[in-house]
């Protein structure tokens, strides 16, 4: 029996970004196999695009509107026309690199495709973004490195926020579901992508304040937005600290937190 894989040498880049800390959380096994070994399931077929690929269109959606809208000041400007000009614009961004295949699909299949996710865009950015204090996107997809027990860990931040109030947000969209914080910092974390990307954050610059880690979750007929934040009335529905099933009394604790559990 060998229960210890071989150890990959100090600073090695490896393949698989926040997965790989997620994986070892939950499954030193999962991970070996899934980012060592390279394991893979077999998809499900299906008429229209994969689980994945709605992921993949999900993000691109988003951040083609936000590279497009920038700001919390001009989303609220624009009227019911304006902003759904905005999200078609961005849903056929997204979607024209699957332009060939769609075409291959019944038209109701393939109309349903941009249908739900231009549906999904807007109750977010009605129920949530326009709820907001003000904000300017500062980036949106952005590679990142973060160096982590040894390891360099290679990811893409979905975006992060300027305040009006002060401080940065990291969010990191999910089109199924996600971990509420009293899970960020169990004993084995769950849910570790926005804590691993403030991390990054706070490795490259230092001197910026993070003021709060969300999870926008986008699924079609429930967007909902889970999370911390420095203040109450930053994000609706996100509190500020102390929060039941977090381990924290303190905003300041939290990256600290982060640093010792990751």
């Amino acid at each position: 029996p060998d229960e210890v894989a071989p150890p990959l040498p100090a600073g090695s880049p490896v393949r698989g970004g926040v997965d790989i800390v997620e994986s070892q959380s939950t499954c030193p096994f999962q991970a070996f196999a899934r980012h060592r070994l390279q394991a893979r399931g077999a998809e499900a077929a299906g008429a229209g695009l994969s689980v994945q690929e709605r992921g993949i269109v999900l993000h691109r959606t988003l951040a083609a509107f936000w590279q497009d809208v920038r700001d919390h000041a001009t989303l609220c400007a624009l009227d019911a026309a304006a902003l759904h000009a905005s999200i078609e614009r961005a849903v056929a961004a997204a979607l024209m690199p699957y332009a060939a295949r769609l075409e291959t699909l019944p038209p109701p299949v393939a109309q349903a495709e941009s249908t739900r996710l231009a549906a999904t865009l807007h109750a977010w950015l009605t129920a949530i973004e326009r709820e907001r204090a003000p904000f300017t996107v500062a980036r949106v997809e952005t590679r990142m490195q973060l160096a982590l027990g040894g390891l360099v860990l290679d990811f893409q931040v979905d975006r992060v926020d300027r305040l009006a109030a002060g401080g940065l947000a990291i969010i990191d969209y999910k089109s199924g579901s996600a971990w509420g914080p009293g899970q960020w910092f169990a004993e084995r974390p769950v849910g570790t992508q926005v804590g691993l990307y403030a991390l990054a954050q706070k490795a490259a610059a230092p001197d910026e304040p993070l003021s709060a880690a969300l999870y926008a979750v986008l699924k079609a007929g429930a967007v909902r937005v889970c999370g911390l934040a420095a203040a109450d009335g930053l994000v609706p529905k996100v509190k500020a600290l102390p929060v039941k099933n977090v381990p924290l009394t303190a905003w300041e604790d939290i990256v600290p937190a982060w640093q010792v559990r990751y």
